[in-house]
This record gives structure tokens, C-alpha cells and sequence, in this order.
């Protein structure tokens, strides 16, 4: 993958599911894992909340569940980096994103503590690997994405809209089913002064990769970096020369 001085990161994710831990509940929250984390994740919170859930059974009308749920959320003091666990999930987050080799090292280290504690031997439910981009240029024409954004990702805006001042957001979504993997890919002008007309140069770059299926928990590790590999694929079809020099391509990692 290209690596670069600086990026346009604003989140990335690291979500694995798995089948509900029946020990881990509101009166048996993960006390283990955070005296093994708390070092680098001082700081806890607990979520609670409720799901709703419609269920449609046969001969039977619809009705709607409700199930009450509590989820934890550990952060680092500078509350950047966080993990949130619950019955069903772990995820990791970082707002601030180094590169792929410290993120990898800072999930490993989180999921293999939280998967010898707990027992978990095999994801059955979905593993998925997110970049969210937000790509926010400080002067010049918000629908002029020319040698910044794949001009095939502002066909829309550039050609097909001909009053652009009143436009509020042009958001598009584009789901593809890869050998081995899903890819839901969002992008467009995404307007962070919502509703209100388009003013601001932005647009949003967001790449969801994942899984399906039985996994070894040994395997999440190798298929994370494959995802990584087909997202900075993805991610360098959908930009130009002007933004590589922005960031300043440095090597390939």
C-alpha cells in the first residue's frame, strides 16, 4: 500500500462478531479485560439501551421485540483510540491514523487478549475493516474536484446537475461482491453544514471490506490485511495526483 506523510482518515474500524458470550452481561461486564488494557485504555464507560426488532413467525402476526442491551466502551486518555465490546462484537477504532502496521499491532494485541479470556475460538458471524476519508480542501470551487477526485466519481455534480449552488449533499453507494469478501464503497460531497446548500470543499471516501462466513480466529489477522490491501487499492482508483501530493507519498509499505 502507498503510504503517505498525512491522510484524510477521520475514522477507521476493525469489527469483528461472533455468537453471543452468555457471561458477558450487564451484571458481568468484562472486568478482566480492562485490568489487561487499562494501561493504554484508562478510561471506561458503560452504554445501555435498548434493540427493537420486528419478528414475523409462521401462522403468527408480526409483532416487535424489545431486548435491553449494554455495551463498553474503553478509550486512551486522549480518547482517539477506542474499544467497545458487547455480548455479540469487539471494536477497535482510531481517530488517528499512523498507519497499517501500528493499527494492526494496537487490534491484535486488544482482540487476542479478549479471545483467550472469553474462549472464543471461531468468528461465525462477520469480520469487516472500514476507512473513512474526509477529504476537506480549505479554498477553492466545492464541485472542482479535477486531478483530486476520479472524475468518474463526480460525474453527477460535474455534469449532470446544471443549478449546482442548490445542491445539499450528492452522496452515492456502490456494493460489489469480491472473491472472498464484500466491499460497500460511499462517496461523494457529503456537506458537514448540512442542510444548508454545498458552500464547503469536502467529500467522503468510505470503504466498508467484509466477511460473512466461519472464520478461524487465527485467520482474522491475514484476512484484515487482505482487506487493507483491496481497500488502498480502492482508495488510489479513487483519487488523482493533486491529492497524492497533498499528502506526500513517501514509499509502499
Amino acid at each position: 500500500m502507498s503510504k503517505y506523510i498525512s491522510n484524510f482518515l477521520s475514522h477507521v474500524v476493525f469489527k469483528v462478531d461472533f455468537p453471543p458470550i452468555l457471561s458477558l452481561d450487564k451484571a458481568n461486564p468484562p472486568v478482566k479485560l480492562q485490568d489487561e488494557i487499562k494501561e493504554e485504555f484508562p478510561n471506561l464507560e458503560t452504554i445501555s439501551g435498548k434493540f427493537l426488532e420486528f419478528k414475523i413467525d409462521k401462522d403468527e402476526p408480526a409483532r416487535l421485540s424489545e431486548t435491553e442491551v449494554v455495551k463498553w466502551a474503553f478509550s486512551d486518555k486522549g480518547k482517539t483510540k477506542v474499544v467497545e465490546v458487547d455480548q455479540n462484537s469487539v471494536t477497535i477504532e482510531y481517530l488517528k491514523y499512523k498507519d497499517f502496521n501500528d493499527y494492526s499491532e494496537g487490534y491484535e494485541k486488544v482482540l487476542r487478549k479478549f479471545f483467550t479470556l472469553y474462549n472464543v475460538v471461531k468468528i461465525s458471524n462477520r469480520i469487516g475493516l472500514r476507512y473513512i476519508n474526509e477529504i476537506k480542501i480549505d479554498k477553492g470551487n466545492p464541485f472542482d474536484w479535477k486531478n483530486l477526485i476520479n472524475d468518474d466519481l463526480v460525474q453527477i455534480e460535474s455534469s449532470f446537475i446544471e443549478n449546482k449552488q442548490n445542491i445539499k449533499k450528492s452522496m452515492h453507494m456502490l456494493e460489489v461482491k469480491g472473491e472472498g469478501y464484500d466491499l460497500k464503497f460511499q462517496f461523494g460531497l457529503y456537506n458537514s453544514e448540512y442542510p444548508n446548500s454545498i458552500a464547503r470543499k469536502e467529500f467522503v471516501l468510505d470503504y466498508d471490506c467484509s466477511l460473512k462466513e466461519d472464520i478461524e480466529i487465527n485467520e482474522i489477522y491475514d484476512k484484515a490485511r487482505e482487506f487493507n490491501t483491496i481497500i488502498s487499492s480502492w482508495f488510489e482508483r479513487s483519487i488523482g495526483e493533486s491529492l497524492r501530493e497533498i499528502m506526500g507519498k513517501v514509499k509502499n509499505e
